[in-house]
């Protein structure tokens, strides 16, 4: 009888295997194991995964990657393969989707619908794959589309990450373990197509936790914005591997070269970075953008860094450059540049009147009315002359106006003052203070107490030279400014409290001592004063022996 029993069990597997061979066993050709590895070479975690597209991309959970540099798969016919980048992964769900280096996949279709009764999980073998019968225990809807499964059988450690099919032998979802209890559960496998890469991805909460980089977005748009992404503190691996993915994608396309090039300007490889932009006149489509990207990367150089940078890369080749793009397309932004170099050249006519040409073309902006304002200025212009392009360069300010208008009032401000405009001088200064979130230098502060005095609007004045020393204690001109004040306006016991602040940091301060002494003798305290006098008189100011002589 038991000996029947077992023949009849044995008869309904083989039977249950024969039905299903067709549609399931052939999904396990798409399963693989993935290990994880530290930056030392050890081994992190392990679990199972598998082929979802037919460009290597693939799905697991995404816990094995936490702390990982490294990462490998091998598939069902024992083939290894390195994982190259991850796309996107989410905490909740516990779940990732990465790239692999390999392009011989059997990617495994997704189920389009939802199951409601039977599925099955496929178990990872190079040879014929264990199939474990599952049924559906509950369900719950999240996103509006997708469904969380909980399935009524208990987990073997040897299938987690292994996937779920249906009769079909499309994909549901993957083996998951409950962190409570030993259901196996899954979250629905179209839930895994949101995982993309964008181009901040590398700012993603969850993709900062591994160390293996972020795939290269499909998009263009959002590839440009990862590239310009990159900088010197991301690894020089990721960097030629983003680079070289984008290239692949878009051969004809600056931007891969751009990243390239200021990558390694940061790391201050001129070489290497004059070779990739010779490379990428060589290779992009639009030649024009190939010459002024090299000439713009080649001026920001040299403005930023002239004593640092080798002698290949100057202001007469960046020129040249932007020459070379004009002949090929007279673009106003070309042009723009171009107006900039010769202003770092000191051609102040030659920038002039490059700069005038662009303020007639569509990208007229308060930046190139401000270049023009500096141009004359540095001609030697009426400051009414340069005030009119200055007015201009305000006008332009998208409004409401941000702290990129403040520059621009500033300018202004400063030459209204030169010329005794005060009061339009002040106004422009508060709105500067404004957009700059009232966080401005000491030196604006100092330079606009310095109006305010002007206008003899005092209080505010003290209040400006005081924020000033406060934020540069190191520059005792302040003290000295706000002492003066002090003293004018008849405060002297804080003149003096304000020049003892200022000699308690040197003895070697003349005019100090002579303020300090006059408001001593204002109060009466004449031998004080003396005192204070003869020692700007030692110290070779000559208003020390007159102030002596005077309050004898």
């Amino acid at each position: 009888m038991k000996r029947t029993i077992i023949t009849s069990l044995l008869s309904l597997i083989a039977l249950f295997s024969f039905a299903q061979g067709g549609n399931v066993q052939k999904a396990s050709k798409s399963v693989f194991t993935l290990t994880t590895f530290k930056a030392d070479g050890s081994i992190l975690a392990t679990t199972h995964g598998v082929y979802c597209g037919a460009q290597g991309e693939a799905i697991a959970a995404f816990t094995p990657f936490i702390g990982a540099s490294s990462a490998v798969i091998i598939d069902a016919s024992g083939k290894k393969a390195e994982v190259e980048a991850l796309y996107g992964a989410n905490n909740m769900y516990d779940m990732c989707r990465f790239k692999v280096a390999s392009k011989a996949t059997t990617p495994l279709p997704i189920a389009k619908t939802a199951i409601s009764g039977k599925a099955y999980a496929i178990g990872y073998s190079t040879k014929k794959a264990a199939i474990t019968p599952l049924t559906v225990k509950s369900t719950e809807a999240f996103k509006d589309k997708y469904t969380y499964y909980v399935f009524n059988e208990e987990i073997n450690e040897d299938i987690e990450g292994c996937p779920i099919v249906n009769d079909n032998g499309e994909l549901v979802g993957l083996v998951q373990r409950s962190k409570t209890t030993y259901d196996i559960h899954s979250t629905d496998a179209k839930y895994y197509s949101e995982l993309i890469s964008t181009g901040l991805a590398s700012h993603d909460p969850a993709l900062q936790k591994t160390k293996i980089r972020v795939a290269l977005p499909d998009d263009k748009e959002q590839a440009r914005l990862m590239l310009l992404m990159i900088d010197s503190r991301t690894d020089s691996i990721d960097v030629v591997n983003t680079v070289g993915d984008f290239n692949k994608l878009f051969p004809e396309d600056i931007d891969g070269y751009s990243a390239m090039t200021r990558y390694q300007v940061s790391r201050g490889n001129i070489d290497a970075a004059t070779a990739s932009m010779e490379n990428a006149i060589k290779n992009v489509k639009d030649k024009d953008e190939a010459y002024y990207e090299y000439a713009k990367q080649m001026y920001n150089v040299v403005t930023a860094m002239p004593d640092s940078m080798e002698s290949s890369w100057n202001l007469t080749k960046a020129a040249d450059l932007a020459e070379k793009a004009i002949a090929i397309k007279s673009s106003p932004m070309y042009k723009h540049l171009l107006a900039q170099i010769k202003y770092s050249q000191l051609d102040f006519e030659g920038a002039k009147n490059i700069f005038e040409e662009v303020s007639e073309s569509e990208i007229a902006n308060s930046e190139i009315y401000y270049e023009i304002a500096q141009c004359k200025s540095q001609l030697g212009a009426e400051n009414k002359d340069v005030i009119e392009d200055l007015n201009k360069a305000v006008e332009k300010c998208p409004k409401p106006l941000t702290p990129a208008s403040a520059p621009y009032f500033l300018a202004r401000g400063i030459t209204l003052d030169a010329i005794g405009e005060h009061r339009a001088a002040l106004k422009d200064y508060n709105v500067y203070d404004t957009l700059m979130y009232f966080r401005a230098s000491p030196d604006f502060y100092y330079t606009r107490f310095k109006c305010e005095v002007q206008l003899r609007q005092f209080q505010q004045a003290l209040n400006d030279i005081a924020h000033a020393a406060f934020l540069n204690p190191g520059e005792l001109t302040y003290l000295a400014e706000m002492a003066s004040l002090q003293l004018r306006v008849g405060r002297y016991e804080d003149a003096i409290k304000t020049c003892n602040l200022c000699l308690s940091a040197t003895e070697e301060y003349a005019d100090i001592y002579i303020i300090k002494g006059v408001a001593l003798a204002r109060l009466e305290r004449k031998e004080e004063a003396k005192e204070s006098f003869k020692k700007a008189s030692e110290l070779g100011d000559p208003r020390g022996e007159e102030n002596l002589k005077k309050y004898q």
